[in-house]
C-alpha cells in the first residue's frame, strides 16, 4: 500500500500544515494536529473526531498551539497538550476533561505543557515550561497525580523507555533519565544541540536529531552508538515498531536508516515539507505529515536503498 489522503480535499477551507502525528497501539487509529490547533482522529481512514483546541481567554491565544498528542494503551483516550493544559478526550463518548493544569508561575506567568509521554501502563509524564515534571496515573476510576518535581534539565522532548519505569528527555543540550516513581534523576549526558528525540520501543536506545546529523545513544551505558549525516530540514524523527529502523524528515522528503547507518529507503514528496512522522505499531508503514495538510502512508522496505 502506498497512498495519500489529503486533508485539504476533505476540508478545503481548513487545510493547514500537519505538525503532529500519533498512532494508537493497535494501529487502527491515527491522530493529527495542525498549526491551526485542529486535532483530528481517523479510524481506518475515516474521520471520527475533530476539535479545535482554542482557549476562550484572549490572554492565552498566543499560547494555544498544540505541542503534543498521545493515546492511552487501549486507544480509548486521546491526550492533547495545548495552551496551558493537557486535555483528555474519551473517544467513545467525546467527553473532555482537564488532566493537568498548573497554576501560573509567580502568580502571573502562564505555565504550559511542552512535552508529553505515556507508558504501556497508562502512566503519563508531562514536562512544563516552568521546569516542572508531573506524573499522572491515567487508568482507574479517575486520573490521579502521583508526583511532581522541578528540574533545571526539564525536557523539551520526552519519552518512556521500553521498561516502562524510566523516562528520558532532552532540554536540547543534555539527555537525562529520571525515575518517575521517586522523581530523581538517574543519569545525565551532555549532547550536541538537539532538535528532536525518538525512543526505541524495544530497548534503551534513543535517537537525537541534530542540525545535520542523527546520533544514537545507549542510555544504560551512556555511549554514543552511531552518528549518521542527514539532509537539513525541519526536525522530525521516529523509530519503527521493532526499533531496528528510524525515519528522518528533511526539507525535501524522508529517509529511513537502519542501526548500522545504512539508508534503507528514500522518498521525496516534491514541493512540500515533511513536518511530522509516525511509524505504525503493527506494520512497516510510515505516516508522513506535510506542509500542505496531507498525510501520506509509505510502505517501508527492509532492503538497502538503490539509486
Amino acid at each position: 500500500m502506498n497512498w495519500t489522503y489529503e486533508l485539504a480535499d476533505l476540508f478545503p477551507e481548513n487545510a493547514a500544515p500537519i505538525k503532529l502525528l500519533k498512532y494508537s497501539a493497535d494501529g487502527r487509529k491515527i491522530a493529527t494536529a495542525d498549526v491551526r490547533r485542529v486535532v483530528r482522529l481517523f479510524e481506518e481512514g475515516k474521520l471520527v473526531y475533530e476539535h479545535r483546541f482554542r482557549s476562550i481567554w484572549d490572554r492565552l491565544r498566543a499560547l494555544d498551539h498544540v505541542r503534543a498528542i498521545a493515546f492511552d494503551s487501549k486507544g480509548e483516550t486521546l491526550l492533547v497538550a495545548a495552551g496551558n493544559r493537557v486535555t483528555a478526550v474519551k473517544l467513545q463518548s467525546g467527553q473532555e476533561y482537564s488532566l493537568s493544569t498548573r497554576k501560573p508561575h509567580l502568580a502571573f506567568m502562564i505555565t504550559c505543557p511542552q512535552a508529553l509521554a505515556i507508558s504501556k501502563d497508562d502512566e503519563v509524564a508531562i514536562a512544563h515550561d516552568d521546569s516542572a515534571i508531573e506524573i499522572v496515573q491515567l487508568n482507574g476510576p479517575r486520573p490521579r497525580p502521583k508526583s511532581t518535581w522541578k528540574d533545571n534539565d526539564c525536557p523539551a522532548f520526552l519519552g518512556y523507555l521500553s521498561d516502562g519505569h524510566r523516562i528520558v528527555g532532552t532540554d536540547r543540550y543534555s539527555a537525562c533519565v529520571w525515575d518517575p516513581a521517586l522523581g530523581t534523576k538517574l543519569a545525565k549526558m551532555q549532547v550536541d544541540h538537539s532538535y528532536a528525540l525518538a525512543v526505541s520501543p524495544v530497548d534503551s536506545v534513543i535517537a537525537l536529531r541534530h542540525l545535520r546529523s542523527v546520533a544514537l545513544w545507549n542510555i544504560d551505558t551512556g555511549s554514543r552508538l552511531l552518528e549518521v549525516a542527514v539532509r537539513p530540514g525541519l526536525p522530525s524523527i521516529v523509530f519503527s515498531r521493532d526499533g531496528e529502523l528510524f525515519a528522518v524528515g528533511d526539507a525535501l522528503g524522508v529517509s529511513v536508516f537502519d542501526r548500522a547507518g545504512a539508508e534503507r529507503m528514500r522518498h521525496e514528496i516534491g514541493g512540500r515539507r515533511v513536518l511530522a512522522l509516525a511509524f505504525s505499531p503493527v506494520a512497516d508503514l510510515l505516516a508522513v505529515g506535510a506542509s500542505d495538510g496531507s498525510v501520506k502512508f509509505l510502505e517501508v522496505s527492509r532492503q538497502a536503498a538503490t539509486y
